[in-house]
């Protein structure tokens, strides 16, 4: 099959990333108004790109147009180019019988996932479950692998969808998850992080200013490791917590050693080489269940690759190694 690329911003560049990767039998043409020789990014030796008045030169089966905004606008100049109308998709068109995987936070079927991560030599070195260079993101609702089995362990193992009257407190909230829990909980959901501008409220984890027991359900995904003072942090998570209430918990974790953290371990990349983040202070190593234990909290690890879920997994891209923590405060 051969097909014309028209418009390589972010949708078509990831477009064509992708058809390379996996629909290799595809040929591509590339179509572009801009001086593409100085886009590095984009270059591939075997796409020819040209410009729109040159589409009538080439033979193709399908004209696959990718700015969304502008689809109507852009058909319609193709056809005075004296292209078939009947050979020109969406991008969402074309991709319509060869979507393989689905979304589980906003519902949409999508072709491939978006590259997330990063690329760091300790993630070659060790398995860290949550973290490197991998494809875990939707296109549509920017939901990564880790924040849909989240969302999946909480609409199945957890109560939170279910109740009407609950009070959650959300940190560093993933935008899929915070659009979900906001539409059915409204002012009882708070969304916090310690930077302004990015949640509800600003809120330090280790110094919290809400209530005692002013929450059933506490969400911490991938914050701890960035906080010095782990003890109190959870301290403060438990006593914001109703007794029975339930941290949902995540992080990085390389469950072939303890947890791993030390104070001279200081600079950026220090950091990187020794947990995988600049700013990351440990890495959660096999231990994590007992560590959290120790803070007051009966903890039920729910381990993804023993789930019994193979479909799920492959359908939703989750990883594999990856795990959710439910803890209940004990008393």
């Amino acid at each position: 099959m051969k097909i014309v690329i028209y418009g390589l911003g972010y949708k078509g560049r990831e477009f064509i990333r992708i058809v390379y990767e996996i629909l290799k039998e595809i040929e591509i043409v590339a179509v572009t108004d801009t001086y593409v020789q100085a886009m590095d990014s984009l270059i591939y030796d075997n796409t020819l790109y040209i410009k729109p008045t040159q589409i009538k030169d080439y033979e193709y089966d399908y004209i696959i147009v990718t700015p969304e905004n502008y689809y109507c606008e852009i058909r319609n100049s193709l056809v005075e180019y004296g292209v078939d109308y009947r050979k020109i998709r969406s991008l969402n068109e074309f991709e319509l019988n060869r979507k393989k995987f689905q979304c589980n936070i906003c519902g949409n079927e999508i072709f491939a996932w978006n590259y997330i991560g990063e690329d760091y030599k300790i993630f070659h070195n060790k398995d860290i479950a949550g973290a490197g260079r991998r494809r875990g993101g939707c296109p549509v609702c920017g939901s990564s692998d880790r924040a849909r089995f989240v969302y999946y362990v909480i609409e199945n193992f957890t109560k939170l969808l279910k109740e009407s009257n609950c009070n959650v407190l959300h940190f560093a909230p993933e935008n899929a998850i915070l659009k979900k829990l906001r539409s059915m909980y409204g002012e009882q959901y708070i969304s916090a992080d310690i930077m302004p501008g990015r949640a509800d409220v600003v809120a330090d984890i280790t110094s919290l200013q809400f209530n005692d027991e002013q929450f059933e359900y506490i969400i911490c995904n991938h914050v701890m490791e960035h906080v010095y003072e782990e003890k109190k942090a959870f301290s403060e998570i438990r006593r914001c917590l109703r007794k029975g209430g339930i941290l949902i918990f995540t992080a990085p974790i390389c469950w072939t050693q303890e947890t791993y953290e030390d104070d001279i371990v200081t600079t950026a990349d220090e950091r990187i080489r020794c947990y995988g983040q600049e700013d990351h202070v440990r890495l959660y190593g096999k231990d994590i269940v007992g560590r959290i234990e120790k803070f007051g909290f009966d903890v039920d690890l729910l381990y993804c690759n023993k789930m019994k879920i193979k479909d799920k997994i492959q359908k939703f891209g989750f990883l594999q190694d990856d795990s959710v923590l439910l803890c209940k405060r004990n008393n």
